[in-house]
Order: structure tokens, then sequence, then C-alpha cells
């Protein structure tokens, strides 16, 4: 079980080369998707680590290196694929820009090993940018008469400022250290417990990608202000 971890990056890493061939072939809908179960799978690989003891360095940096495919490169290519009819200099620069800072982020985290067990992550991890990138590019396919692609250049350049910053995201491995990190932690597995009924329930009036959306949003643009009051 201990190759468990292992087995969950790999497949990370296929979702981001899928979702690259989706995006290449114009499935755009389906990439999207793909970015967002390597969401998932991201989140899955450090907990079974973490559960039969099999962290290692090089498990470090497999995850990282998958992490720049599935959250670095596929949204950059799928952002792509559904521009490129009106793609603007300004957005090719703001794809450089993001993936750059996707880059830059986990070259940081891979030499910051104490991160993993800290309270909190210095900058935006580039798996929430990568899945709230999917979930926006979902919804601007969905609904082509929304602004998105005005408002892309400026949302790529937000996330790969906020990659590279010193803001504090919390991190669920070590903010259960913390005092009070336990309540936080409850609230935060309820939360991701009630995220996919929310998500699937057929009764509710949001799309999926909106609920999302809506998810990794709180999540940048709140989630430090609770961390401070929480910590």
């Amino acid at each position: 079980m201990k190759m468990l971890a292992g087995i969950l990056t790999g497949l990370n890493l296929f979702c981001g080369l899928a979702a690259v061939i989706f995006a290449i072939e114009g499935e755009a809908l389906a990439a999207s998707w793909m970015i967002l179960v390597a969401v998932v799978l991201d989140g899955l690989d450090g907990a079974a680590a973490r559960l039969f003891s099999s962290a290692s360095d090089f498990g470090r940096h497999f995850d990282s290196l998958s992490d720049i495919v599935s959250f670095g490169v596929a949204p950059c290519i799928l952002a792509y694929s559904v521009f490129r009819a009106g793609l603007e200099f300004c957005t090719a620069l703001s794809l450089f820009a993001y993936l750059l800072a996707g880059v830059i982020r986990l070259s940081y985290y891979c030499l910051g090993k104490d991160e993993d067990q800290s309270v909190h992550f210095s900058g935006l991890p580039i798996t929430v940018a990568g899945g709230f990138s999917a979930a926006i590019l979902y919804m601007s396919v969905r609904f082509p008469h929304l602004i998105f692609s005005i408002i892309l250049p400026v949302l790529l350049c937000l996330l790969a400022f906020l990659m590279v910053s010193n803001v504090p995201y919390p991190n669920m491995r070590g903010i259960n250290q913390a005092p009070k990190g336990k309540i936080f932690l409850f609230g935060s597995i309820l939360a991701a417990a009630a995220g996919p009924v929310f998500l699937y329930a057929k009764a509710a009036i949001f799309a999926p990608e909106f609920g999302a959306s809506l998810f990794f949003l709180f999540y940048i643009a709140f989630s430090p202000f609770l961390l401070r009051r929480i910590v």
C-alpha cells in the first residue's frame, strides 16, 4: 500500500495529459473535467502518503512535476484552445505569466521541506489555481455570451501574483497542530463532504462548474482572513 501515493500521483499526471489531448482536440469540457479530477487526485496522494508513512523526497518532486503538467501546462493549453480565435498578445502574455509563476511556486515548494507540516502555505497552491482556471474555462464554453475572454488575462495575472506572493493559505496537513486547528479542520472536512452533494444534487439551480468556481473563489479570497482569525 505504500505505492498508493505514487499511483495516485501517476493518475494525476495522466489526467493532466488527458486534459492537454482533449484541449488540442477541441474537447474543452472534457479537458476541464480532467483538470478537476486531477485536483481530487492531488489531494488524495498526499493523504495516502501520510496514511502509509510513504512520504519521500522522490514523491515530493514527482508530485510537483505532475502538478506542473496538470495545473500549469494543461490550463494554459485549454485556455488557448478556447480563445485562440480571438487570442491577443496580452492574453498570451498572461498565459506565460501564469505558467512561469506556477513553476516558480513549485520550485520553492520543493526547497521548503518544512512547508508540508506548516499551518499555512506561502502563496496560493497551484492546485487551487489550476482548478479555478478549469472551472472558469468550463463556464466560458457553457456560457459563451459572457465576458470571460475579457477577464481571463486579468484572472490569470492575479492567480500568477498570488502563487508567488507571501499570502498565507491554509494547509490542511499542518493546521490541526495550531490552536483551534481541529475546529477549522472539522469545518473544512464538513465543507468538503457537502461540496459534492451541492455540485451534483439534481435539485441545485447552479451548474456544477459554477459551484466549483465558488468553492475555489471562497478559498482564494477568504481563507487567508479566516486563517488569521483561527490560528
